[in-house]
């Protein structure tokens, strides 16, 4: 089976973001994978990865097109298989859609100024908001940790590895660990390495996240 054609984004850009975030399109990406599948419980993700800012509504495809880049690309398993699923820019289907900014409520607990910490958040009901604390929480830990208020430093979540997603609507605390395992630079950018971890329904989840940012 495949995908090719039969999911198509209708993005909104939030505030005067004109980018998509990546835990976005990850959500875009899970919801239309899982709805194609019929999966009801969860989807073993090995990466995902945004290569470019996305500006445009995207497609899902298994495909891999020669003469388009794909702006984003997931690797995960299912039925003990391996499969890779590829964003592709939809140019004929712009993003008209715009709403006012929505920031997650997220209190910074700890923090080392090293780009580690503990976030915390009192109430969480979907995967994708459990996504969007964890982007929130680290992108905090990250202005902390930069400690210079006077430009952007262009925060971005670029990659999520190996996790599992999962289904749940349960209304519940959330607490997240950031563990900062490496840095480096390349071309200009600085990119943090972090090993996450939460607890849900007295289970625990890990993954890892990438993030880009500048410091000049």
């Amino acid at each position: 089976m495949m995908l090719e054609g039969k999911y198509i984004s209708d993005f909104t850009f939030l505030g005067k973001r004109n980018y998509i975030q990546a835990h976005e399109l990850l959500d875009f990406t899970i919801q239309s994978i899982q709805q194609f599948y019929t999966i009801e419980n969860y989807l073993n993700i090995s990466f995902f990865k945004v290569y470019e800012e996305v500006s445009t509504n995207i497609y899902l495809t298994h495909n891999k097109e020669v003469n388009l880049k794909p702006l984003a690309e997931q690797k995960y398993f299912l039925n003990n298989s391996s499969n890779k699923v590829f964003l592709m820019p939809c140019n004929n289907h712009k993003i008209k859609k715009r709403c006012e900014n929505r920031v997650m409520p997220v209190q910074i607990d700890n923090c080392d100024y090293n780009f580690s910490g503990l976030g915390s958040l009192e109430k969480v009901d979907t995967f994708l908001e459990v996504m969007t604390s964890i982007v929130e929480v680290n992108k905090q830990i990250h202005l902390l940790s930069i400690r210079n208020p006077d430009y952007d430093p262009k925060i971005r979540a670029v990659s999520f590895n190996n996790f599992d997603t999962y289904q749940s609507h349960d209304s519940m605390p959330l607490e997240v660990k950031i563990d900062c395992i490496n840095r480096k630079s390349f071309r200009g950018v600085e990119y943090s390495i972090s090993r996450v971890s939460w607890k849900r329904q007295k289970k625990e989840y890990r993954m890892e996240i990438c993030f880009s940012f500048k410091t000049k």
